[in-house]
């Protein structure tokens, strides 16, 4: 198994920018991500006011600086974040003859016992994909208001060989939601289950109209390997109209289920479902149409957490389905599971995904041993038979299209959408993109 060495020498944790240290041994996340100038602790010792502070250990590098009268700890110099290298500092402060010990560890350095199993994704939109895998990763970062990446927040996916399991999300975006112009950052690194135009295409199967599933559940179990709590994990796919791979842009909709809320802001929504309980845990369903736009929320309530279980997503679309929120005949071309991060700096780890799906079958009418096969489908308009033998091709309206014999058949010129292939009865529904 994957092990992550977090370096821990705990007898406190803290996780603020503006704490308090007492008199003993502590251990400070932080990130290194940070400018110079920046605040990284208060020390509070017998003495303060009457003493100064000063650092007497630890600080060979003059990394650190404190302020004499008031026990405030700054960056004085920035050290270069570095992948596999976890930068610690043991810092000794003294005031008057007190004494208390500091241990300052990088909040975004980290270090893998088994490296050369892992591709790092740092850039913006970098993907790691493993051909006949559905899963890949995505390291999607991207700032609201004046935020910049590699300039006011970092994100990293760390791709295991065995994706999506063992797959970890490392983050530092040192930032409130105050921030950059008021939205503060807004970053996505995840999983991708499925195809999304420009960046993968090629997965058959994709997009899956929702009134096809027959079963679908999501098993996951999730732990959080260190760091502050500004961030939300989420299940999130976009729902569209069409049958074919579209631009991320032009869908209608989105749905999402987020597991964690800790730390994050939930939204009002003017209409609402029923709130349910899922594994144990209370979530609201939550709905609101915008200018033609959809939103679609399961959100786990109360600032409870939901890292690990099995979920029915197949109720969940049918209960949205059942009060017109949801259409049936809409497809979902790909889901992402992954995290929304909003501020703050940590890690956290997919120790295990799964998304299991049964979908009914397309050809209608056919007695085993005796299927109709069309294929590839979805296609850009040329399709092979697997039987021989005279067939037709409808669309939605029921007008024929075109019809015939031959064992190949292109329809190119058609507009991209769903149409039926019929054959001695059985009847296929062709996805043309």
């Amino acid at each position: 198994m994957t092990k992550v060495l977090l370096h821990v020498f705990l007898t406190v944790v803290l996780f603020s920018n503006s704490c308090h240290l007492f008199a003993q041994s502590s251990l400070f996340y932080r990130s290194e991500f940070e400018k110079m100038g920046d605040q990284i602790a208060d020390v509070d010792l017998p003495g303060e006011g009457s003493f100064d502070y000063e650092i007497v250990g630890g600080n060979n590098d003059n990394h650190f600086v404190i302020e004499p009268t008031t026990g405030i700890i700054s960056i004085n110099t920035v050290i270069e974040d570095v992948i596999g290298e976890v930068t610690r500092h043991d810092l000794l402060i003294q005031c008057n003859n007190e004494q208390t010990s500091i241990v300052v560890v990088d909040g975004y350095d980290y270090t893998l016992s088994n490296s050369n199993e892992y591709v790092i994704l740092e850039s913006h939109k970098e993907t790691y994909i493993v051909p006949g895998n559905p899963y890949l990763g995505y390291n999607n970062l991207w700032g609201r208001g004046t935020a910049q990446e590699g300039v006011d927040f970092r994100m990293a996916t760390l791709c295991h060989a065995d994706l999506p399991d063992q797959t970890i999300f490392v983050w530092d975006t040192p930032s409130s939601p105050g921030d950059f112009d008021g939205a503060s950052v807004w970053c996505y690194i995840s999983v991708l289950w499925g195809n999304r135009k420009g960046i993968r295409e090629d997965l058959s199967g994709f997009p899956i109209q929702l009134s096809s599933i027959e079963s679908m559940e999501l098993d996951f179990d999730f732990k959080q390997l260190y760091g502050t709590e500004g961030y939300k994990i989420a299940l999130n796919h976009f729902v569209t109209d069409e049958a074919y791979l579209d631009d991320f842009s032009s869908n209608d909709g989105d749905f999402f289920f987020v597991f964690d809320q800790k730390g994050t802001w939930i939204p009002p929504y003017p209409t609402v479902l029923t709130d349910t309980i899922i594994n144990e845990k209370p979530f609201a369903r939550l709905y609101k149409e915008e200018n033609g736009y959809e939103w679609r929320r399961v959100i786990i309530k109360d600032n409870e957490q939901l890292l690990q279980g099995s979920i029915d997503m197949k109720g969940i679309y049918d209960s949205f389905i059942s009060r017109g929120y949801l259409n049936k005949n809409q497809y979902v071309p790909n889901i992402q599971v992954g995290l929304e991060v909003t501020d703050g700096f940590g890690a956290l780890k997919f120790n295990s995904l799964n998304i299991k799906l049964n979908e009914e079958p397309l050809s209608i009418n056919a007695t085993k041993g005796s299927e109709v096969l069309v294929y590839p489908n979805p296609s850009k308009g040329i399709f092979r038979v697997s039987k021989a033998g005279p067939w037709t091709v409808y669309n939605m309206n029921g007008q024929v299209m075109k019809a015939g014999e031959e064992s190949v058949f292109d329809i190119s010129a058609f507009s991209s959408g769903v149409y039926l292939f019929e054959q001695n009865g059985h009847v296929i529904k062709l996805i043309k993109r």
